[in-house]
């Protein structure tokens, strides 16, 4: 008799080891694995795609930063509006798109957006750069990422005391 309970324990015991639930296959296991991608490199160097200097407007004799910006490649001078303002594409976005600064301020008019680049002399111009980047992320929704920058010379008198 004990020779039977025996095997009715074992056998119920081992009935327990079946009725563990099986594990689920994951189907999407198969074709997708969660991977981490670590990207390094150098921070791409973009500075002044094109620059013109004083003695580049010199040579050129330009008096107007329209007639000098028109020297750089990609970038085109257009007279528009019934004002006949001067104003510049580059690459093909008017000045809408194009933001144009003077000494990082930049130049608009509030009315409309155009203004007249054609009444900027180049007297005290120190260069004149046309960029791919733009400094003011805030702004970079809004234009499309060139820029064109007007920087003055810097002048120091001497008052002689």
């Amino acid at each position: 008799m004990n020779k039977n309970y025996a095997v009715a324990g074992a056998i119920l015991l081992s009935l327990n080891v079946f009725a563990q639930e099986k594990t689920k296959v994951d189907s999407v296991k198969n074709y997708y694995e969660i991977q981490e991608v670590n990207i390094f490199g150098k921070e791409k160097n973009e500075g002044p795609i094109h620059k013109i200097d004083t003695q580049l407007i010199q040579d050129f004799n330009k008096t107007n930063v329209v007639d000098a910006v028109n020297l750089l490649p990609g970038v085109s001078i257009t007279q528009m509006d019934a004002r006949n303002e001067g104003s510049i594409l580059v690459r093909g976005f008017n000045s809408l798109r194009t933001p144009v600064f003077f000494d990082g301020i930049p130049i608009y008019t509030p009315y409309d957006g155009n203004f007249d680049l054609s009444r900027f002399t180049t007297f005290d111009i120190n260069s004149i750069s046309v960029e791919k980047r733009f400094g003011l992320r805030a702004i970079r929704i809004k234009y499309d990422g060139w820029s064109c920058e007007h920087s003055i010379q810097k002048t120091y008198q001497s008052f002689g005391y």
